[in-house]
């Protein structure tokens, strides 16, 4: 029997809120939204995956790499759920003894994952080793309010992940614009 996931809010997670604005009067009203995996910029392969078997509703996985074993690492993005407007980005590697196929870390990650997502950002780049060198890679998403539900009020954003290579390899973080 497989083990069940824990609720995305209660392991290590990036949280990314929806709203919608009312264009006639400025005000942001309540309303559920929809997301999807857009193509972008990515290379070491997408090959996105949206799986189900998650009690906290479905979810695109991302490798970080060619690998796809057990304990390989993968980018998970909880798709809002029940409706509401929240999405959340965890860390996973892929476990078959969990539910969904992907165990998401509970508190921070281990190197091996951060080498693994530096790499996956680095995306076979050029740095020069005595400077430093920011490189981002992003994920385009296409969210879109389910009472609007009109393709032409569909919002193109972006996940961007980076960090910082050279002299100074100590950083990687991520962000949404």
């Amino acid at each position: 029997m497989a083990t069940q996931n824990q609720d995305p809010k209660n392991v290590y997670n990036r949280v990314i809120n929806f709203t919608t604005t009312d264009l006639s009067n400025g005000n942001v009203f309540s309303e559920p939204h929809t997301v999807t995996l857009q193509n972008g910029t990515y290379n070491i392969p997408l090959n996105n995956t949206t799986i189900q078997g998650n009690p906290h509703g479905p979810c695109i996985v991302v490798p970080l790499t060619t690998n796809s074993s057990n304990g390989s690492p993968y980018l998970k993005f909880h798709l809002p759920q029940n409706n509401e407007s929240t999405m959340y980005v965890t860390f996973a590697i892929r476990h078959t003894g969990m539910s969904d196929g992907y165990y998401d870390y509970i508190q921070g990650i281990p190197s091996s994952y951060r080498t693994a997502l530096r790499t996956w950002i680095n995306d076979n780049r050029a740095t020069l080793a005595n400077q430093s060198t920011t490189l981002t890679k992003s994920l385009k998403f296409k969210v879109k309010g389910i009472d609007t539900n009109v393709s032409s009020a569909s919002i193109d954003f972006f996940v961007t992940f980076s960090a910082v290579f050279g002299t100074s390899v100590v950083a990687t973080d991520f962000a949404v614009r």
